[in-house]
């Protein structure tokens, strides 16, 4: 077991013994690979980048018009900025100042395939307020070109984009005036409907509920007063008709006596026996007491007999109207108890007008609460409405501002603030 391991050990001497006396073979071979290298990265292909920045402020358009259209996504704003330095018109402008007019079609699209690739575009932290600042860097095997591409592109993008941003303030100040004019038109039906409303309602608002009120109240105390009027003119007739049924009883009793005969006429009769049970009742009983009002109902129904005879022409007076009484005692009577019913006809008609104009007021006053709602309603959305039209003429004018901004300044909106100079240095070899 002892020999073989003895011979492992001899062999291992030997070859160490063996690579010390050749050690230079080992130092040729690394320097032969360090040659290789070199020489390797001094023919590959180098890539130069060359870099610009562009700042761009806010366009003079309203900021509430930007923040309601317009998310504040620096992402979205990147994308944006993108697309518009990549967009075609710059693309083939820039090729053929800096590559040439292609050969076709073909060429074209992959050249711009090459520019758009060789592209980067970011963001730039600036500090000045209202104002956002974009690098663009454009790689190339040539780091001459690399400088002419990008500051071609900036050049371009920065010229042309005044014209954009100036056509772009045009149209959001049209944009603007056309909201303006339906919030105009929107405002002017809603001021319409609530000019109707208020017109048609006009006595029936929280503001009238008061007035409404005393005048319920005072037509009311009108209304009492009346009624206790027309009883007392109510029985000034009563009285008055029973002197002329008295008067004329003893009018017919005076011409029967100088006639030698006395004359009872039965009616007058009647109603004097009627009396003089109402007064033995009234004594006995109270003015409610069913036989009192039983019996002073009877007295009315015979005291309308005696004025409806009353009233009958005379078969004497070739006239068919009533005429009063030669007798001047029941003359007197008759033109008191004319009197009388005209103050009792126009009583009605006051208490007619009294009645509607209470019931009026009693209907005001019932519909308000309603009628207060939908005005609180119409009148919010008539503020609302008109401030929403204000603002936008607020917009409007801001617009019409941000436009004559733009047509005196219009270089001030965007700036290149360094161009590229020519990379001196590569950034990483093209491996192929």
């Amino acid at each position: 077991m002892a020999q073989p391991n003895n011979s492992n050990a001899t062999l291992l001497l030997e070859l160490g013994d063996r690579l010390l006396r050749s050690w230079w073979t080992v130092v040729a071979g690394g320097c032969l690979g360090l040659a290789a290298g070199v020489i390797a990265l001094q023919h590959m292909p180098k890539i130069y980048e060359a870099t610009t920045r562009i700042w761009i402020s806010e366009q003079e358009i309203s900021e509430s018009v930007v923040r309601e259209t317009v998310k504040d996504d620096m992402a979205l704003k990147l994308a944006a900025f993108r697309d518009a330095v990549l967009a075609d018109e710059y693309m083939i402008q820039l090729i053929q100042r800096t590559f040439g007019t292609p050969a076709n079609d073909e060429e074209l699209t992959a050249r711009m395939g090459q520019v758009r690739g060789g592209v980067s575009i970011d963001t730039v932290n600036s500090r000045r307020k209202g104002v956002q600042a974009f690098s663009l860097a454009y790689r190339d095997t040539d780091p001459q070109r690399a400088a002419n591409v990008i500051n071609t592109l900036s050049r371009l993008y920065v010229n042309q984009n005044s014209e954009h941003r100036m056509d772009q303030a045009v149209e959001v100040a049209s944009a603007i005036q056309k909201m303006a004019d339906n919030a105009k038109a929107e405002f002017d039906v809603i001021d319409d409907k609530l000019t109707r409303y208020k017109q048609r309602h006009q006595f029936e608002t929280e503001q009238h509920l008061g007035a409404n009120l005393q005048l319920l109240d005072s037509r009311q105390r009108d209304l009492e007063s009346l009624q206790a009027r027309r009883d007392l003119t109510q029985r000034d007739l009563r009285l008055a008709e029973e002197e002329l049924t008295q008067a004329r009883a003893q009018a017919a009793t005076d011409a029967g006596a100088s006639a030698g005969a006395l004359v009872v006429d039965p009616l007058t009769a009647q109603i004097a026996t009627t009396k003089r049970e109402l007064e033995d009742l009234r004594v006995r009983y109270t003015e409610t007491h069913p036989d009192v009002r039983r019996k002073r109902a009877q007295l009315d129904d015979l005291l309308q007999q005696a004025r409806q005879r009353a009233n009958e022409p005379q078969t004497d007076d070739s006239s068919s109207t009533p005429t009063l009484s030669s007798n001047p005692i029941i003359a007197s009577i008759q033109k008191r108890i004319q009197e009388a019913n005209n103050q009792l006809a126009k009583l009605d008609s006051d208490e007619k007008l009294l009645r509607n104009e209470i019931r009026e007021y009693e209907r005001r006053i019932q519909v308000e609460p309603e009628v207060q709602r939908k005005l609180t309603d119409l009148e919010e959305e008539h503020a609302v409405a008109q401030e929403r039209w204000r603002k936008l003429q607020r917009d409007v004018e801001d617009a019409r501002g941000g436009i004559e901004l733009e047509q005196t300044d219009m270089a001030a909106g965007m700036e290149i603030l360094t161009m590229a100079g020519v990379p001196r240095s590569p950034i990483e070899q093209n491996p192929r």
